[in-house]
């Protein structure tokens, strides 16, 4: 039987392998199926879905680990574009850049994330990040 997990699999599978041009991109379960992540040369991420735990806004996506090889080509918007979709698809209320780096809070700044007391972590509802591309322009390729 296919659960929640294994259909966001699939449909991450099937994204990075048009958008990337991987026939096999390997896209795994981390040691619980709540945790995707994916590491090849174009594309490395690491994402985490909560349903419900006390420090977390819940539920959330929360995207601990984003790479993109070619850097400035949109990847980045249009992934979080992916993950807002996945994210209203399966009931998720709030997506979270954790741990972020300059490249990352700069990223957050400009679609709206707030950003907690360290400024490491930041965070948004999906509501108000999908307005934000709205209001920007920002669409899928």
């Amino acid at each position: 039987m296919t659960d929640k997990y294994d259909t966001i699999l699939e449909i991450l599978h099937d994204y990075i392998c048009n958008r990337f041009g991987y026939r096999r991109p390997d896209i795994d379960f981390g040691l619980n199926r709540n945790i995707i992540w994916m590491d090849r040369k174009k594309v490395d991420f690491y994402l985490r879905f909560f349903e419900g735990l006390p420090h977390r806004k819940i539920p959330t996506i929360v995207i601990a680990r984003l790479f993109f090889h070619d850097t400035r080509a949109g990847h980045g918007s249009d992934f979080l574009m992916l993950i807002t979709r996945i994210a209203v698809q399966f009931g998720y209320e709030f997506i979270e850049l954790e741990c972020c780096n300059e490249n990352a809070k700069a990223f957050g700044e400009k679609l709206g994330f707030d950003f907690d007391s360290t400024g490491q972590n930041c965070c948004i509802s999906v509501s108000a990040l999908a307005q934000n591309f709205k209001e920007k322009g920002i669409v899928a390729s």
